[in-house]
């Protein structure tokens, strides 16, 4: 298979400060130097505003000495406040200055800062200081000859390719170029391409994705999705790309073109990274998203949609308890599903209407189920909402101004340790919003910015304030940094607390437990009681119910908002008796007396005994009598009595007794009475 691969060996950026900059790129025949004015250099303000700003600056001449090109003051206001602008920039001087992509990188230029690449249609990436004040200084510059990044997913940082101590960055080009480009975080300069030219007329590279190593050499490989050419005859593949050279370790064929791809983690159990990938048919009339062996590069799954295209793709949690985490896919029209990674079955569907879904960004679980939830970016409806990761429901929906085309989670803004999201939307209403992650409400009013919102993204924390800073891309070239503001952290308390009712009694007892726990700043999500100790958990109701046997049982319940926990634990609180069991012995009587036996034949002491003897017929004296036994002990017996006994003729004896709270026992005798004795029973 015929393979275009190139390899620069060297560029270099030559920033003197006297008015010239000297561009030297090396090639097989020989190397071209071009001297060219500040005037001449598109973003040569950034270079005269950290002229003006620096007492210093660097003059490399190769890679090797290529330390800190601009030097940036180290100046910061006491405070940000959400939403301050930190600095701005317009990309100018092409027929499209829209920025379309923008991420985060390590510090190149040693101050301490992380820095900021940003692509955009006028065939430029740039690589600004993320240390700027005021006005956005731009470190380097790469031109692509004759194409662009064509959105957020054609932007991927990866780990240092070119060993020379610094992140990399990876692209995938539309236009004429349609390549999958590594570059120099450093500097910019190129360290490979693959040309998807190779097939056909090469194909618009969609997405590209660095987080594997798929051939096991240490360095993280680099992953891209490819369109198709105007007959038909384009790459429409998925590519796994060596990191270190761009060589191709697999490839596999689409049948139409391909828009999305990401990295994941193992669903075959071979224990290597797989992949995922959203397509079309050939007549994009289908669409279609692609479970991939990561090892082997062939197909697991394929689920079919009934939307024209799928573009968004993203990795869940483990929601089939199958312990592989599984897949999300949403299409064109407006449809998303959950995938079963393993074996490519739905989990869950959900429809957030007529839309086009262009991509999902992931973020840490927001509503508490201990489950990563997905934020898509979409056309259309006017609502941004986060889908839950686990059952695909709606967690929340906020009105927009327009089209939420553009999303990022952010970290913790509101200091309830729950992330957040920046949105921005385009069309007719262009706004950058501040939403928080639990509920969408706004964190503070929309920011009116005047065009089209084409790119946003959360960008490391430039100014120590604890909060990624919200970077947008505007359709005319504009370019803002605004301060995620001070991250005030919210004291987060969880206390346990219960009670039961009732305490003591005989088994089996039912006892109902009501849960007394607080939160302070937070929401207590789950609830789990051991009601005997034995570490195991009994109940994951709020308020249960129990059944106890005879024994001393100590309590204790578990209560966590999905984060944090805490637990009560009460000793010896519930204490159970085996029932009393008691009977009613001889009745017998003696000279102007009757008595009765009362024995506790059960297996404990009993206490509070009462009991009564009712004598029906002609009595003169002792018709009734009554008493309370202090207590008998297990096998013992205590006689009751009534005294004096005086009548004539039958009579009924009935003798009553019961332990306090428990059930009566009776007994009944017939006998005659003469004047003193009882002289016969029957």
């Amino acid at each position: 298979m015929k393979k275009y691969i190139s390899v620069i060996l060297s560029v270099s950026v030559l920033i003197s400060g006297f008015g010239a900059i000297g561009l030297t790129g090396g090639q097989s025949e020989g190397t071209t130097t071009t001297m060219l004015s500040p005037d001449d250099f598109p973003d040569i303000s950034a270079y005269r505003y950290e002229l003006a700003m620096s007492s210093f600056s660097v003059a490399p001449t190769s890679n090797s000495d290529f330390q800190n090109p601009i030097g940036q003051p180290n100046t910061r206001l006491e405070d940000y406040p959400i939403g301050t602008i930190i600095w701005q920039y317009t990309i100018t001087g092409g027929s499209d200055n829209s920025p379309k992509a923008i991420a985060s990188i390590p510090d190149i230029n040693s101050d301490g800062v992380d820095d900021i690449v940003i692509c955009s249609e006028d065939n430029n990436i740039r690589c600004f200081s993320g240390a700027a004040i005021g006005t956005g200084v731009v470190l380097w510059t790469h031109n692509i000859y004759s194409g662009n990044i064509y959105s957020q997913h054609g932007l991927a940082i990866t780990e240092d390719v070119n060993s020379d101590g610094y992140n990399d960055v990876v692209v995938g080009t539309t236009g004429g170029d349609r390549s999958i480009e590594c570059l120099s975080g450093l500097t910019g300069n190129t360290i490979w391409v693959h040309d998807t030219h190779e097939y056909g007329s090469g194909g618009w590279v969609y997405q590209v994705d660095c987080r594997y190593d798929y051939n096991n050499d240490g360095v993280i490989d680099a992953l891209a999705t490819t369109g198709d050419d105007s007959t038909d005859t384009g790459p429409k593949r998925v590519y796994c790309l060596n990191g270190l050279t761009g060589i191709s370790i697999w490839e596999y064929p689409l049948g139409g073109p391909g828009f999305s791809v990401i990295g994941v983690e193992d669903f075959t159990g071979d224990g290597k990274p797989d992949v995922l990938s959203g397509s079309s048919n050939e007549g994009e009339s289908i669409g279609y998203g692609k479970g991939i062996n990561g090892a082997t590069g062939s197909q697991v799954w394929s689920y079919t949609t009934p939307g024209t295209s799928v573009w968004a793709v993203e990795q869940l949690d483990d929601v089939s308890g199958d312990g592989k985490k599984d897949a999300i896919i949403g299409d064109f029209s407006g449809h998303i599903y959950g995938i079963n990674a393993a074996t490519g079955s739905l989990l869950f569907s959900q429809s957030i209407g007529s839309v086009i879904i262009t991509r999902f960004e992931g973020i840490n679980d927001v509503n508490d189920d201990g489950y990563s939830d997905v934020i898509p970016c979409h056309s259309t409806i006017h609502t941004t909402q986060i889908v839950d990761g686990y059952t695909g429901d709606l967690i929340w929906s906020h009105a927009t101004a327009d089209q939420p085309w553009n999303v990022a989670p952010t970290s913790d803004i509101t200091g309830d340790g729950i992330d957040d999201v920046y949105v921005g939307t385009l069309y007719q209403s262009n706004y950058a919003y501040f939403l928080d992650g639990v509920d969408g409400s706004e964190l503070i009013a929309p920011i009116a910015y005047g065009e089209a919102v084409d790119s946003i993204a959360a960008v490391t924390d430039l100014v120590n304030d604890g909060s990624m800073e919200m970077v947008v891309g505007g359709r005319n070239g504009k370019v803002t940094c605004y301060s995620g503001g001070e991250v005030v952290q919210q004291q987060v308390n969880i206390t346990a607390e219960f009670s039961a009712t009732p305490l003591f009694g005989t088994e089996p007892l039912k006892v109902d437990f009501t849960d007394l726990s607080t939160a302070e700043n937070t929401t207590i999500k789950t609830w789990a009681w051991d009601f005997d100790n034995d570490g195991t958990i009994d109940s994951y109701l709020q308020n249960p119910t129990n059944y106890y046997d005879a024994g001393v049982y100590t309590v204790s319940l578990t209560v966590s908002n999905g984060k944090i926990s805490d637990t009560e634990t009460k000793l010896d609180y519930i204490t159970v008796v085996p029932p009393t069991e008691i009977e009613i012995g001889n009745i017998t009587a003696g000279f102007m007396q009757l008595n009765a036996e009362i024995i506790n034949t059960g297996g404990i002491n009993v206490t509070l005994v009462n009991w009564s003897i009712a004598i029906k017929g002609l009595v003169l004296l002792g018709k009734s009598n009554s008493g309370v036994i202090p207590s008998i002990p297990v096998g013992g017996s205590e006689l009751i009595t009534v005294r004096p006994l005086i009548g004539l003729g039958n009579i009924i004896v009935t003798v009553k007794a019961n332990v306090t709270g428990g059930d009566t026992v009776q007994k009944t005798a017939r006998g005659f009475l003469f004047l003193f004795v009882v002289l016969r029973w029957t």
